[in-house]
């Protein structure tokens, strides 16, 4: 009980020196000394607690992210490029065109043709660098241009249309004199 007082005289206190007039006391609120007393035994021994308001989703709403399409492909894009699977299969890609063009290189040096299975698995490793390099940038935009190593890829890219668009409008003798091409065949 005199704790209960002397909670009561310290509101009281409290009321005094207060400078607003109209300051409520417990009494006048309803809360009784005693529901005062229990509610801050209540409080301190069980610690702080965390109390907010927070905004609720109503039933018709959905709480997913709503994005464009194009937001979703360029997600998309990112996703497939930097699989660890699709780099390992481009690099099999790779290791093919290497191949392909090895194969030819020797073929066009002892004379001979080469053979239509180097030029189609060539044509077809530069379409799949193309396509990658289309995804590439599209999911990552115009910035991967400063990418060094991309732009590095471009040019590959570049250099084996450029040397298929010139041995379908060349003779063997034009493109025999072409030096050139020999060396934008080994950049590739």
């Amino acid at each position: 009980m005199a704790a209960g007082a002397s909670g009561a005289s310290a509101a009281s206190d409290l009321e005094m020196s207060c400078p607003i007039e109209s300051l409520p006391s417990d009494t006048s609120r309803g809360i009784d000394s005693e529901t005062q007393k229990t509610s801050r035994k209540r409080n301190t021994a069980t610690g702080t607690a965390i109390s907010g308001d927070f905004i609720r989703v109503s039933a018709g709403e959905s709480a997913e992210f709503h994005f464009h399409r194009t937001d979703r492909l360029k997600s998309w894009a990112k996703r497939v490029t930097s699989n660890k699977f699709t780099t390992q299969a481009m690099a099999g890609v790779i290791l093919f065109d290497a191949y392909c063009n090895c194969g030819d290189i020797d073929a066009r040096a002892l004379g001979n043709k080469a053979p239509e299975v180097y030029q189609v698995g060539a044509a077809v490793c530069l379409v799949l660098y193309t396509l990658e390099a289309s995804l590439v940038l599209f999911g990552q935009g115009l910035q991967v241009l400063h990418d060094r190593v991309f732009l590095i890829d471009l040019c590959v890219i570049i250099c084996g249309y450029v040397e298929m668009i010139l041995d379908a409008l060349s003779s063997e003798a034009i493109v025999a004199s072409f030096g050139i091409l020999r060396l934008l065949r080994l950049a590739r």
